[in-house]
């Protein structure tokens, strides 16, 4: 997916390890995109098809919604990363400013 959106003039980071503090671990990033002041922080999930309709469900309401949640902490993190680590803000080619950004999760 990386190389799909970079085809589309995206900026990407992949599989990039947020910062711990001592209260949470936002845990590893699989894709952080820039493009036209918008970012996307993606978690990238699975697309094999579920055997069963409970195997379905279980997959919707465990795997998909944990996902929500960690995607919800890992945009929380990257706001806060950008205000400071000018490495990952360079490499989504954001060296002037990440004023007025749009994150999305």
């Amino acid at each position: 997916m990386a190389e799909q959106f970079a085809a589309r003039g995206f900026r990407v980071v992949a599989n990039y390890q947020s910062p711990k503090t001592d209260d949470y671990d936002p845990g590893e990033i699989d894709l952080i995109c820039q493009r036209d002041g918008h970012l996307l922080v993606l978690e990238i999930k699975s697309t094999f098809l579920r055997n069963s309709q409970f195997d379905a469900w279980l997959h919707k309401t465990q795997t998909l919604r944990k996902a929500g949640t960690q995607v919800k902490r890992q945009v929380e993190s990257v706001t806060e990363v950008l205000k400071t680590d000018m490495t990952l803000a360079t490499s989504l080619g954001l060296e002037n400013d990440a004023d007025g950004l749009e994150i999305h999760g």
